[in-house]
């Protein structure tokens, strides 16, 4: 149940209990004629009895536009009306209501917009120590995390305590995140595409190291390029200034 704000509308909506490793996510636009059938199969999963529930779709009948469209198993019809709207919300609904709802819509084409459930990317971040002092560490990230504050909430020292602040060359350790220093710097061993592409005051900040592989843990997100349910794998070497040879 979601509350009402100044630009949301509130009510029960179709969200996963975990929403680290899944995510929501909406496709509109599905247009389906009504001749010879709108061709969709629903399956009621959940009813309270008291006019809510969980309705997905269940299939689709072979030669119907729905067989056509870009549905998938699983998914919750959100809203439903005629093309171009307007619409009304079928989320949270019975199977009772939602065929009634599709009833409702005037003419003989019905859009609908669709709720998915899907699995996050991840990947999978080999992380070396300098000179081998600590084993190698396997972390798994979620796709979009910030590969700084990923790495600390895993309890990763990854601050470099010889590393000096830009704005400050008397203090040594870490800026807070601002991209004001090099002390989350990691240099990427293995699997660079892994992460989002410097931006232009990384690569300024860089460029005084003269060091290809380096990039700023604190600019950077893991997961560039993955799609739904995708695994990467990345190797990454923390203080890399520390590594000798």
């Amino acid at each position: 149940m979601e509350t009402s704000t100044a630009v949301k509308v509130g009510g029960l909506q179709f969200t996963p209990q975990d929403t680290r490793t899944y995510e929501t996510e909406t496709v509109e636009g599905i247009v389906l004629t009504r001749s010879p059938g709108l061709g969709v199969e629903l399956l009621e999963v959940a009813n309270n009895d008291e006019g809510v529930g969980i309705v997905v779709v269940d299939g689709t009948v072979e030669g119907s536009s729905a067989a056509d469209s870009l549905l998938q198993k699983g998914d919750v019809l959100a809203f439903v009306g005629a093309p171009g709207g307007p619409f009304e919300s079928t989320e949270a609904k019975t199977w009772d209501d939602t065929v009634d709802a599709l009833g409702r819509v005037d003419g003989d084409r019905v859009e609908l917009v669709i709720k998915r459930l899907v699995k996050r990317p991840v990947v999978d971040v080999t992380v070396k120590h300098p000179n081998g002092e600590q084993p190698d560490q396997v972390l798994r990230l979620f796709a979009g995390e910030n590969l700084r504050r990923a790495m600390l909430t895993r309890r990763v020292a990854l601050n470099d305590p010889l590393a000096r602040r830009f704005d400050d060359n008397d203090v040594g350790g870490d800026c807070g995140s601002g991209g004001a220093c090099c002390t989350c710097a990691v240099a990427v061993m293995d699997g660079a595409d892994m992460l989002t592409p410097a931006k232009t005051s990384e690569r300024q900040i860089m460029k005084t190291l003269n060091q290809p592989r380096f990039r700023l843990a604190c600019k950077t997100a893991v997961g560039a390029h993955l799609q739904n349910g995708e695994t990467g794998k990345m190797t990454i070497r923390i203080n890399p200034r520390q590594h000798e040879g």
